[in-house]
């Protein structure tokens, strides 16, 4: 009659834990009856994952116990054992760790043993049973201190691994950092040609300002002789009139003198003929007047009215003329100091406008280079931030990726810690078997182990 065990386990896989039933079946050669059957336990462990490298950790256990008609001994993928009427155990243990560095390497080991036979073979065999059973007993030991041992070292590496991968990832940024510099120097020279073109640009205005302002300034010199040369058209024109007057009075009096003279004539041709007569009439009377003499006298009269109206006039002409000349003066005086001022104030509007100039060009080429190391600055702060946050991401990656292996190591202590039970427990039944005790043979023995350590019914 054959005997059998169950025994469950659990998976983990993408961070969820699920549920995996599987079954063996282990038999021996038996003499009295068959050995047990078991059922697999494999915790899968999610393979860590760290840039383009994988690492994957797995460890299985079989455990199981049963219980058999007979007393048989069988070596293979359990260990068994029954005495008198079918106490049989089953029990194997296997681990594996792997770890994988672009091509993966894994180390795996997986133990099974089984040994069974008649209550007399082995009360007959006891010291070699017991011999063969510690032997294998500190063997699987020994490979899971092994083990152990190799699984710590490849944490060790991981971390190590993982920590080397934690720091920013350098890049050859060679050949943009060429082609940035060389753009940096094609705008730093447009924007020199386009403040020499700008300079260009305001000395020509300010070239064309200036023939403008001299263009303006010679207009209204000119203006200002066209009105000075009407004015003195306007007191020639009042000279001429009053020169045709004089002329008009000078003519007046040349005739007045020729009627005068003409009179004068007839008076005398008169006078001669009333003389020529031969009646004399003596009449005493007062001596006539020379009329020559009264005539020289009113025309030395009418020259001397003459001369000084000539001469009045004159000076209110020569008086008038000083006067205009004194103003003229004036204002061409007020003029050239105008003139000075204006130069003076025009040459200190160009300095301003030069300066102001330059401080415009000055002040557009500071703008465009505060832009571009803005520009600059933001492109490196964008990439430092994508690195933080990718260094934040691999953190993160990397504390799950502990928690999971903390958990993971935690519950292969609780399995390591149920097998060593399950071994003591093993042995407890050898011991027992050593002992030949009649009363154990027919017990039907300790109950096997479920997957959470407790012991199931039969």
């Amino acid at each position: 009659m054959g005997s059998r065990g169950f025994a469950s386990g659990s998976m983990s896989l993408s961070g969820r834990r699920r549920r995996v039933w599987g079954s063996g079946i282990q038999t021996g050669n038996v003499y009295g009856g068959a050995g047990g059957y078991g059922v697999l336990s494999f915790p899968a462990v999610q393979p860590l994952m760290v840039g383009s490298y994988r690492g994957d950790i797995g460890r299985g256990f079989i455990s199981g116990a049963g219980v058999g008609s007979g007393i048989g001994v069988g070596l293979g993928s359990g260990l068994g054992v029954g005495l008198g009427s079918g106490i049989g155990a089953s029990s194997a243990v296997g681990f594996g760790s792997g770890f994988g560095s672009g091509a993966a390497f894994k180390y795996g080991a997986g133990f099974g043993g089984g040994i069974g036979g008649e209550t007399v073979q082995m009360l007959g065999n006891e010291k070699f049973t017991m011999k063969i059973l510690n032997e294998r007993l500190a063997s699987y030991l020994k490979k899971v201190h092994l083990l152990q041992k190799a699984n710590a070292e490849l944490e060790l590496k991981i971390s190590q691994f993982v920590d080397s991968r934690t720091s920013p990832i350098a890049r050859d940024y060679s050949e943009s950092l060429s082609t940035i510099s060389d753009l940096q120097t094609k705008i730093l020279d447009a924007i020199r040609l386009n403040g020499v073109v700008f300079v260009s640009l305001d000395n020509a205005t300010l070239a064309a300002h200036d023939f403008r302002m001299k263009y303006e300034y010679e207009l209204a010199q000119r203006q200002t002789i066209e009105a000075d040369i009407s004015v003195l058209k306007r007191l020639l024109d009042e000279l001429n009139l009053k020169k045709t007057e004089l002329m008009m009075q000078i003519d007046t009096l040349k005739e007045d003198k020729v009627q005068l003279q003409n009179l004068h004539r007839e008076e005398m041709v008169t006078t001669r003929s009333k003389m020529s007569g031969q009646i004399h009439v003596e009449v005493e009377s007062a001596p006539q007047q020379d009329l020559t003499s009264v005539l020289e006298d009113m025309r030395d009269h009418y020259e001397t009215i003459a001369s000084k109206n000539r001469r009045d006039l004159e000076a209110w002409f020569k008086g008038k003329l000083e006067t205009l000349k004194q103003e003229v003066a004036t204002t061409a005086g007020t003029v050239d100091t105008s003139k000075t001022d204006l130069t003076v104030e025009k040459t200190k509007v160009q300095s301003l406008d030069l300066e102001l100039q330059s401080v415009l060009a000055v002040k557009t080429s500071l703008e465009g280079k505060l832009s571009d190391v803005k520009a600059f600055y933001a492109v490196q702060l964008s990439g430092y931030q994508l690195r933080v946050t990718s260094v934040e991401e691999q953190l993160l990656q990397l504390r799950f990726d502990l928690e999971r292996q903390s958990r993971d190591y935690q519950m292969l202590l609780d399995i390591k810690t149920r097998l060593e039970i399950e071994i003591a427990e093993y042995r407890r039944l050898l011991d027992i078997g050593a002992s030949g005790s009649p009363a154990l043979q027919t017990d039907p023995g300790p109950a096997p182990l479920d997957k959470a350590g407790s012991k199931s019914k039969p």
